[in-house]
């Protein structure tokens, strides 16, 4: 792999704890050459297997790298890291972790791993060959061994075309399959919605006989308790619209732009019944809960109040 390639990847996983992060720089530059993705895959898992085999790492690295690597993991935050100092102990640590086949098969490799972003937050991983997942604030991504991936809250994915080896996340007892697109997906624990961008993927709903084909231009809400799933058109601009800096919404519950606000604040957001399936279009600058929800009041046209430490949208009259 070229070193000017490496260095790149490199820069960009420590820029992505930035506020100023560019998202569309950084997808171009993935799609710019397959070494780029191929690149980044390698620093991203890397990266999260210092934090998981830390004792294992400093015990296989020679003496007088010690320091060094000491260094790299107490202060391993990309917000933090500087690209030099990394570079130098990203080399140890790829010896280290490759000798002896230990990358592939160490003891200590976790069945699964699991990726959270914090509230107000994003991140983005590497979560297999050719695939990215970029949490909202307050998701959460399992990643088991040769299974499909296990989300709660909101993601999206952006997949290398390869049938050889589908992507499956498992979402709310729903199943999403894709072998090359660009989607997202946001769960409230009764609601899910799976919107194309690019390419299709096909939604299962548990028990069901046959899958739910969904292309770009299109998304599909399934209802959890019902175990039913309905097609619908969407915006593709407003396909993972969040990793901008903006919620873009095209017709979609308010029981989901409530659990957005919820995730993303870090603060409860309820919808009453009566009103959690109207449907909500509008644009939400990121703020603090209040600011939101005073938005999605003022565009919906739903009342507020509060119940406890929560938020309720919608009640009596809506």
């Amino acid at each position: 792999m070229n070193d000017g390639i490496l260095e790149a990847a490199a820069l960009w996983l420590q820029q992505q704890s930035r506020d100023d992060m560019d998202w569309d720089g950084f997808t171009a530059w993935l799609e710019a050459d397959p070494r780029h993705r191929e690149a980044y895959d390698d620093i991203a898992l890397l990266d999260e297997r210092v934090d998981a085999e830390r004792t294992a790492i400093l015990a296989r690295l020679p003496a007088n790298d010690g320091e060094a690597s000491e260094d790299y993991i107490e202060a391993r935050s990309p917000a933090r890291r500087p690209y030099l100092a990394w570079g130098g102990i990203a080399a140890a640590l790829l010896v280290a972790v490759t000798a002896g086949g230990w990358w592939a098969s160490g003891p200590s490799a976790p069945a699964t791993t699991s990726y959270a972003a914090a509230a107000g937050q994003t991140r983005t991983v590497a979560v297999a060959d050719g695939a990215t997942a970029t949490l909202a604030g307050g998701s959460r991504l399992d990643v088991a061994k040769g299974a499909a991936l296990t989300l709660a809250g909101s993601a999206y994915f952006d997949v290398r075309h390869d049938p050889a080896r589908p992507l499956t996340v498992k979402v709310s007892g729903f199943e999403v399959r894709d072998v090359g697109t660009r989607f997202d997906i946001n769960s409230d624990g009764k609601t899910i919605r799976i919107a194309v961008a690019e390419g299709k993927v096909s939604v299962s709903a548990p028990g069901a006989a046959a899958a739910t084909e969904v292309t770009a231009g299109h998304a599909v809400l399934g209802d959890v308790a019902r175990r039913t799933v309905t097609l619908e058109t969407t915006a593709p601009a407003s396909v993972g619209a969040w990793r901008t800096g903006r919620f873009i919404y095209d017709q979609v519950p308010l029981s989901l732009v409530a659990a957005d606000i919820a995730r993303y604040t870090g603060h409860p957001v309820t919808v009453a019944e009566g009103v959690a399936q109207r449907r909500f279009s509008g644009v939400l600058a990121p703020g603090d809960r209040d600011s939101m929800v005073a938005s999605v009041r003022q565009l919906a046209g739903v009342s507020v109040r509060r119940e406890g430490d929560a938020v309720l949208l919608g009640g009596t009259g809506d």
